[in-house]
């Protein structure tokens, strides 16, 4: 008898031990993620008005910025290049991309024409390279500027170029109103280019800028050490009744 009862007593004490280190680490899960909630990651950044990714008319245009009665020289940039690691964000991510600011289109040619809050596009890469190919009079080619581009399956089609009438779509690119988009980063995504939807840039002034915030999901993924401790447990439990009723059946009876 007695040595049943110390059968049955260790078995009580692995299951509770194994009950309690599933329950420790479910707690822990749960603090992980209320921790991520908490801590929203927000980042800001001013997108260049005259920044740009995609194949564009390489003109120069001048106008007085300050007043002084002076002209100064103005030509297209490179676009906001942001770093994801460094903004708090990597692939898998869902994000919220929104902006706001006021742009002057067409400034030599047009000084009153203002634009409040103007779309963006963006296109995620695995780096951070753009060609600036000038072996065309008049261009800054090629048509893939950014040659590691990470396609989202978002396509933004962006008009030929406004002076040269050059063809400068990419399929990689997407659009973001104002508002906000908000996209998934995608596997293998590094950076994230980002610059005003316009066919031609060069003659662009004002400000934008940019908000790229991580979003909430609404589930989280159950982590899977937490399944396995769930099996370990079932599994154990059963064999343990299976052995207690064997043994059971087995037991001589008193003469």
């Amino acid at each position: 008898m007695a040595k049943g009862i110390s059968s049955r007593a260790l078995l009580i004490l692995l299951l509770t031990g194994l009950l309690v280190s599933l329950i420790n680490l479910d707690a822990n899960q749960i603090a992980k993620v209320a921790g991520q909630q908490a801590e929203p990651t927000v980042y800001e950044a001013d997108v260049p008005v005259r920044g740009v990714y995609l194949r564009s008319d390489d003109n120069t245009v001048v106008w007085d910025d300050n007043g002084d009665g002076v002209n100064e020289a103005h030509h297209i940039e490179n676009p906001l290049i942001v770093d994801l690691a460094a903004a708090g964000v990597k692939p898998g991510d869902l994000i919220l991309i929104s902006s706001q600011g006021r742009i002057r289109f067409a400034v030599d040619g047009a000084p009153d024409w203002y634009t409040d809050n103007p779309g963006l596009s963006g296109v995620f890469s695995a780096s951070d390279t753009i060609l600036w190919d000038r072996s065309k009079e008049g261009e800054v080619g090629p048509l893939h500027r950014v040659p590691d581009a990470i396609d989202v399956g978002k396509s933004c089609v962006t008009p030929d170029t406004y002076y040269g009438k050059v063809f400068n779509d990419i399929p990689e690119d997407f659009g973001i109103s104002g508002s906000g988009t908000s996209i998934r980063i995608p596997s293998g995504a590094v950076y994230l280019m980002l610059a005003v939807v316009d066919t031609g840039v060069s003659n662009n002034d004002g400000w934008i800028k940019v908000t790229i915030e991580k979003e909430q999901e609404t589930s989280s993924p159950i982590d899977t050490n937490i399944l396995a401790i769930v099996a370990v447990v079932v599994i154990v439990a059963v064999v343990a009744v299976a052995l207690l009723v064997l043994r059971k059946r087995r037991k001589p009876q008193a003469q």
